[in-house]
């Protein structure tokens, strides 16, 4: 549910960047964090501007959020439960459709206007 654009979008701007890796690890950490934030999150990832530890990411930069060790969970329990290795492709996501360019600021800021905000903040105290 959480493999969109525009989430991803939402993760390029806290993350300051966010590769094919780091929107796994991102989407990871979005589900760490429970499920009402997640919730919110897929209604409005913008929403992400007004939770903490957001916030503590992008205003003082010394923290991404991402957590790759989620993503090796499912693994770990299939390994534990049957002794084998998760089939090939099991992990497999959809094409994402919609994208546009992440470093367009302008539409960055129309799309999330809290978020950039936020980032105007982090920069006014840089």
């Amino acid at each position: 549910a959480a493999h969109r654009a525009d989430l991803w979008g939402a993760a390029y701007l806290i993350n300051g960047g966010c590769s094919d890796d780091g929107f796994e690890y991102f989407r990871c950490w979005l589900v760490g964090q429970g499920r009402e934030v997640y919730e919110a999150a897929l209604d409005d990832p913008d929403s992400l501007a007004e939770y903490g530890p957001v916030r503590g990411c992008v205003l003082d930069g010394s923290d991404e959020c991402e957590c790759e060790p989620f993503m090796y969970a499912p693994e770990r329990a299939h390994m534990r439960v049957t002794g084998h290795e998760l089939p090939e492709g099991t992990g497999a996501h959809p094409e994402l459709g919609g994208m546009w360019d992440f470093d367009d600021v302008g539409e960055m800021s129309r799309r999330y206007p809290r978020l950039s905000a936020l980032l105007d903040e982090a920069d006014a105290l840089a």
